[in-house]
């Protein structure tokens, strides 16, 4: 069994879950804003340490 160095599964992974600043740019408000939501449970997300992570297709179904 031989291990391909090209193939990497974290870029794949980061680019399913967006941030604050990612989420605030595609709904149009501010990122305290999205913070106050997701602390609410309005906005379904997540804490990965200190930063909240989100679902963009489940964030985004809600605000559309």
């Amino acid at each position: 069994m031989t291990l391909n160095a090209s193939v990497s599964p974290a870029p794949a992974f980061s680019s399913l879950l967006w941030n604050e600043q990612q989420i605030a740019t595609a709904t149009g408000i501010s990122i305290k804003q999205v913070q106050q939501l997701a602390r609410r449970g309005i906005l379904p997300a997540f804490k990965l340490g200190r930063a909240w992570r989100f679902d963009p297709e489940a964030s985004l179904y809600q605000w559309c």
